[in-house]
């Protein structure tokens, strides 16, 4: 499976010559966390498991001895993880070329509607300073301009996390935590309630949103959305 995603990965981005002969700045590389024990890089897509992913690093890290001790703000406010731009260019490249990098990614509509949720209605303070933009952004994690050694999918994250956690010989009572971490008497925004959104939108509108994805959709190989979608 690994295999198929990152081929199809790096066959998109020969494709659309995206990024390939860029040099990697800071800016690139600033959504990405490091854990030096375990030697990971992970990059932070929001609405894709990034909170529970911080809590793993952080035990990973030893900064906790359970993902369950582990607060929503200590996780996105705490500023507990060392991002990868905090490092000199030597200290950057040297993780870059032999830590293992990973990737969660989520179905763009369904990562939007579940953002869209979250933010406006469930009015919080915290959305704003902490993703912001990156919410609604492409290519967070410049994946055409870094070799990510391992892609995982929202989907299927129970699967993906354990076996990466497995990969990398994280602590064998470790798992990836199942708990949705704020208004988690709500139903998780699966597919059935994306398409519920997006129907409330003229087909126009709908087509923009899949024009704006359109890389996303085609790098990790989501099928569209809505037939009506060219």
């Amino acid at each position: 499976i690994q295999k198929e995603r990152k081929r199809i990965m790096r066959e998109t981005c020969s494709k659309y010559k995206s990024n390939n002969r860029r040099i990697i700045t800071p800016y690139h590389v600033s959504r990405i966390f490091v854990e030096d024990k375990y030697r990971v890089l992970y990059c932070e897509v929001p609405k894709a498991g990034c909170s529970n992913w911080k809590r793993v690093l952080m035990v990973l890290n030893g900064l906790a001895s359970s993902t369950k001790d582990i607060q929503h703000n200590t996780v996105h406010y705490g500023n507990y993880l060392k991002r990868l731009d905090g490092f000199d260019h030597k200290g950057i490249y040297h993780r870059l070329n032999t830590y293992t990098k990973m990737l969660f990614i989520r179905e763009p509509f369904e990562k939007l509607v579940s953002a869209f949720r979250d933010k406006f209605e469930h009015p919080n303070n915290y959305y704003h300073p902490v993703f912001g933009k990156a919410i609604i952004s492409r290519y967070l994690c410049s994946p055409c301009l870094i070799d990510y050694d391992f892609v995982g999918k929202f989907e299927s994250m129970e699967e993906d996390a354990n076996f990466f956690l497995h990969l990398i010989g994280a602590p064998q009572n470790l798992t990836f935590p199942k708990f949705k971490d704020r208004h988690s008497n709500e139903e998780r925004t699966t597919t059935k309630i994306t398409q519920q959104y997006f129907a409330q939108l003229s087909p126009s509108q709908r087509q923009r949103s899949y024009d704006f994805y359109y890389m996303d959709y085609l790098m990790f190989n989501y099928s569209k959305p809505f037939e009506d979608l060219y």
